[in-house]
């Protein structure tokens, strides 16, 4: 096939339709660009690093855990979506993410195309997916990982069916991996699998193992062993090979926490759309039984059961089962058939859906729109009108855009670093007042709080304590957010700083 025919094939077609459903997805039907708090601040840490040319060792954002040692773990990550806001500020993060979906989508198309062989099977498989795995269309490092995750899949199951040399990309690959999310540990326990199923010859119902060639396991040993040697190109040197351990072992409330690492409940309605595919699945392999690889099978349980465990693997579960479910399409879907091709046709349509997702992109200004619908954009207004006390009590999920918002020289009690909150105590203490604002008064005695910026709607409840506490007084007030101000008599006055303006 000609390239002129490739690129204007019905399997491209399909492809340039499927990235038109992802754009929808994230400017109109469940994008979730400002509803993810930890956003901000990785945008100003890649800003930080850009602007210094070095990487953080200290925290430089918080006054509640002043200089406690502090890694840039994600900081490749970080400069992307640092460059992309200069390049376009708001609409060029948009559009970024928007990338990573559709960089995301149309690889997991073609993994499942290469495991089928049919691109209508394929195609189908993802769109009936794709309305759980938008969940993972937030603007995050972690979005990197999980196309580097799909890259991984589609490299091993390249050098599964015709040894590609496209396998010595690998350890290039971890090298980038590792510097950008923690999710490398995932595709390298994939390619260790893969190595390691490769030492068998069997079949067992609907189980088979083949047997790599004498050679093609050498290789893949080898590329083994250079991705593993790759995760210590860091800044930090093994740090943050070393980092999902930590963060496994030593941050038991960071874990807790954060509602992505809790279990999926099975009566919310996504726990019941997962145990609905999964129901699914077992129904298809009694009615219309399929053979799986043993280097398939045995990931895509696993999956299943972090994702009951953690409800951030969900995503990961999904790019697996989505050639298990194209297999099963495959049985009742024609085939591609190239002489059957309408090319014309094909780049009008393709023309017509780019014009679309065109104009999908959304403009700054109803960018800033969604902003303040979703951030506290009229308190932080305030906060660079006003003098305000420099220790102000934040809740976690603004820590972030405060960070981002309001420059270096105000500093947070808490954001999204969870890590240094919780080797600090700050994540405890904040996690007793979350729990019951009874403990608010010594907490905040504890750290000096002079100032709160609370969550209406998330924060109800301290809101509510706050207001009746007579030591406080409301210095501003919206729908969404309170500024408290303590009281104070005038020998308790503290130092009064002005914030500083990002220019924003």
């Amino acid at each position: 096939m000609s390239r002129f025919r490739l690129f204007a094939s019905f399997p491209v077609l399909l492809a340039t339709t499927l990235a038109a459903g992802v754009v929808l997805f994230n400017t109109h039907g469940g994008g979730r660009m400002f509803e993810e708090g930890d956003t901000w601040w990785h945008v100003s840490t890649g800003e930080q690093i850009l602007a210094t040319g070095g990487f953080p060792h200290a925290d430089p954002y918080s006054f509640s855990a002043p200089g406690v040692p502090w890694l840039a773990y994600e900081w490749l990550g970080e400069v992307a979506m640092a460059e992309a806001e200069h390049f376009g500020s708001l609409r060029g993060l948009a559009i970024l993410l928007a990338l990573n979906s559709v960089t995301l989508v149309l690889l997991t198309y073609i993994y499942a195309w290469l495991r089928t062989r049919n691109v209508l099977a394929a195609a189908a498989a993802v769109a009936l997916l794709l309305p759980f795995e938008q969940l993972a269309f937030t603007l995050r490092p972690q979005m990197f990982g999980y196309v580097f995750i799909v890259v991984t899949l589609v490299v091993l199951e390249l050098y599964k069916q015709r040894e590609s040399r496209l396998i010595w990309s690998l350890p290039g690959i971890f090298a980038l991996w590792v510097n950008t999310h923690g999710s490398f540990i995932v595709g390298l326990a994939i390619v260790f699998w893969y190595g390691f199923s490769g030492l068998f010859g069997f079949r067992a119902g609907a189980v088979i193992a083949s047997k790599w060639t004498s050679s093609g396991r050498v290789r893949l040993l080898t590329v083994m062993l250079l991705c593993s040697i790759a995760l210590f190109v860091t800044p930090y040197g093994g740090r943050l090979a070393a980092y999902p351990l930590e963060l496994f072992s030593m941050q038991p409330l960071n874990t807790l926490f954060i509602p992505e690492w809790q279990p999926l409940e099975l009566q919310a309605p996504l726990g019941r759309a997962f145990l609905l595919l999964l129901l699914g699945w077992l129904l298809a392999q009694i009615l219309v039984p399929v053979k799986y690889e043993l280097e398939v099978l045995v990931p895509i349980l696993f999956a299943a059961y972090l994702t009951c465990m953690h409800r951030r693997f969900l995503p990961i579960f999904l790019v697996i089962l989505t050639p298990v479910i194209a297999t099963y399409l495959a049985r009742l879907l024609p085939t591609y058939e190239e002489s059957k091709e309408r090319y014309a046709m094909n780049i009008v349509l393709m023309a017509v859906t780019l014009f679309f997702v065109i104009g999908l992109i959304p403009t700054t200004a109803r960018l800033e729109k969604e902003m303040e619908r979703e951030l506290p954009v009229g308190a932080v207004t305030y906060l660079r009108d006003h003098p305000m006390p420099t220790r102000m009590f934040n809740d976690d999920h603004w820590g972030g855009f405060l960070i981002w918002s309001l420059g270096s020289r105000h500093k947070v009690f808490i954001d999204g670093r969870l890590d240094i909150y919780e080797y600090s105590g700050v994540l405890e203490d904040y996690i007793r007042i979350v729990a019951d604002p009874k403990y608010a008064k010594e907490v905040f005695r504890k750290y000096k709080i002079e100032a709160c910026l609370v969550n209406r709607e998330g924060q109800s409840d301290l809101v509510s304590t706050i207001s009746h506490d007579p030591a406080w007084k409301t210095a501003y007030s919206d729908a969404q957010s309170v500024i408290f101000l303590r009281d104070l008599k005038p020998q308790e006055q503290p130092e009064i700083t002005q914030l500083g303006v990002s220019g924003r």
